[in-house]
């Protein structure tokens, strides 16, 4: 799916939480493209490693900066990986705003084992398997 959602993506069009994440590679060098979930919360922005530790986390965990947005709407941001007790509060406040959703849900349980009785447990659990970043737009000078 992940060509699929990135040719619809790099068009511009709207994919709920869906946008593009464009960073560097940590062995090759190269820039490497891949949708991701930017998810918001108090005028705040994150990065939710769905599918754990994959490529473009250790790729955003080496380089700390990348590009972020869809069509030709992109802005170069910094990230900090927060620590699982710091993604607590993220994960139960966004996640959990999606679970209240079925058809949301459907789609989070791909990578997510919860539901909407899910305790703090529970979202600790997830925060522990699945790697958070907070990004921040990318200040020069």
């Amino acid at each position: 799916m992940n060509p699929l959602i990135k040719g619809i993506l790099r068009l511009g069009i709207p994919m709920g939480p869906a946008t593009l994440l464009t960073g560097q590679g940590r062995k090759s060098g190269k820039l490497r493209t891949t949708p991701v979930a930017l998810m918001k919360m108090d005028d705040r922005s994150f990065l939710l490693g769905t599918f754990g530790d994959v490529n473009w986390v250790k790729n955003l965990r080496s380089a700390g900066t990348a590009k972020v947005g869809k069509g030709s709407h992109r802005y170069a941001v910094t990230a900090k990986q927060l620590s699982p007790e710091q993604a607590l509060p993220i994960f139960k406040s966004v996640l959990g705003h999606y679970l209240q959703s079925r058809m949301m849900r459907s789609a989070l349980s791909m990578g997510y084992q919860l539901g909407p009785n899910s305790t703090d447990e529970d979202f600790m659990r997830e925060a522990l398997r699945h790697p958070a970043f907070e990004i921040f737009p990318a200040t020069f000078g």
